[in-house]
C-alpha cells in the first residue's frame, strides 16, 4: 500500500521538537562546569567530585566528604531562602558552600556573608552554646577575576585593627579566579582545576573524576536526558523569578489590586499576598 505524502512528511510539531533538541545538544556541547546547569548535575550527590575540589582548593588531602548536595535551600527566620550551589559536610562536621558565579554582582562580600550566616543559623539547636558552631567555608568560584589582582586564589583573612592578631571566628572565605591562566607546562593542581572548570571538551580535562562525569552528562543518553531535565527546570525557575520581580514592582507602585497583579504575572493570588507581606515586613 502506497503511503500518502502527509504520512511521509514530518509534522510541523515534529520539526519544531527536532530543532529544539538540536539547539539543546549544541548548547550542551558548549557548556563548561562554570555553567549552572552542568555544574548542578556534575556535583549532584557526587561526593567524589566535591571531595576533589575541596582537596585542591584547601590543600587538605585527608578531608573526607560525607554529604554533598546541589541547589540546597536554607531558610532564615523570616522564611526567606537562599539556594546554595553546592553544600557539603565533612567527617569532622565542617560545612562548605561552593558557589559557581559568572555574574560579579552575585559574588559580592554581602552575598558571602548571607550564605555563611544561614549555614551558621542552621548549625545549632535552640539553647546550644554558640561555641558548638562548626567551621564553615564559603568558596566563590568566579568566571572573572573579581578582585582584579591577577591571582588564582584569594583567601579572606581577618585581623584585629592595627595588629597582626588573627581574628579567627572559624568562618572562612575563599575566592577562586576562574579567569586565571598560567603557563601550560607548569600548572599547579589549582591551576589545572581552574582549567577544567573552563573546559568544553572533557577530553581536555586534567582530572579524570571531573572528565568522566562531564563526558557522561554530555554523551551518554541517560546523562543527556538528565541535563535536559535540569535545563528545563532552570528555565522555568528563571521565568518564575522574572514574574516575581515584576509582581514586586507592581505591588510597590500600589496602583493595581492583587487580583490584577496575579493575572498580569501568572502567579497565584496567594503568592502575590505572600510577596505583599514580605514588602510590608521589610518596612
Amino acid at each position: 500500500m502506497q503511503k500518502t505524502q502527509a504520512s511521509e512528511s514530518p509534522t510541523k510539531a515534529d520539526e519544531t521538537e527536532n530543532q529544539r533538541r538540536q539547539n539543546f545538544l549544541e548548547k550542551l556541547e558548549r557548556m563548561r562546569l562554570l555553567d549552572d546547569s552542568l555544574m548542578t548535575k556534575c556535583f549532584e550527590d557526587n561526593i567524589e567530585c566535591t571531595e576533589l575540589v575541596l582537596h585542591i582548593i584547601l590543600n587538605k588531602q585527608d578531608l573526607k566528604v560525607t554529604e554533598a548536595r546541589t541547589e540546597y535551600n536554607i531558610k532564615n527566620l523570616q522564611g526567606r531562602s537562599v539556594r546554595l550551589d553546592i553544600y557539603a559536610v565533612d567527617s569532622t562536621g565542617k560545612k562548605y558552600n561552593i558557589e559557581m558565579e559568572r555574574n560579579d554582582k552575585r559574588a559580592t562580600p554581602k552575598r558571602v556573608r548571607y550564605n555563611s550566616s544561614l549555614m551558621d543559623a542552621n548549625s545549632i539547636l535552640p539553647g546550644e552554646d554558640v561555641e558548638l558552631l562548626p567551621k564553615t567555608y564559603v568558596i566563590m568560584i568566579t568566571e572573572n577575576d573579581y578582585w582584579g589582582e591577577g591571582k588564582p586564589i584569594y583567601s579572606i583573612d581577618k585581623y584585629v585593627s592595627d595588629s597582626e592578631l588573627a581574628y579567627d571566628d572559624e568562618s572562612y572565605i575563599i575566592y577562586i579566579n576562574g579567569a586565571f591562566k598560567a603557563e601550560a607546562d607548569s600548572l599547579s593542581p589549582l591551576e589545572k582545576l581552574i582549567h577544567d572548570f573552563n573546559c568544553i571538551n572533557p577530553n581536555d580535562m586534567y582530572f579524570d573524576v571531573l572528565a568522566n562525569r562531564v563526558q557522561y552528562l554530555k554523551s551518554n543518553e541517560e546523562g543527556v536526558k538528565k541535563m535536559g531535565q535540569v535545563m528545563d527546570e532552570l528555565i522555568e525557575e528563571y521565568v518564575n523569578e522574572e514574574r516575581v520581580e515584576f509582581a514586586i514592582k507592581l505591588l510597590r507602585r500600589g496602583k493595581l489590586p492583587i487580583e490584577e497583579i496575579a493575572e498580569c504575572t501568572s502567579l497565584s493570588i496567594d503568592k502575590i499576598k505572600e510577596l505583599e507581606a514580605d514588602i510590608l515586613h521589610a518596612y
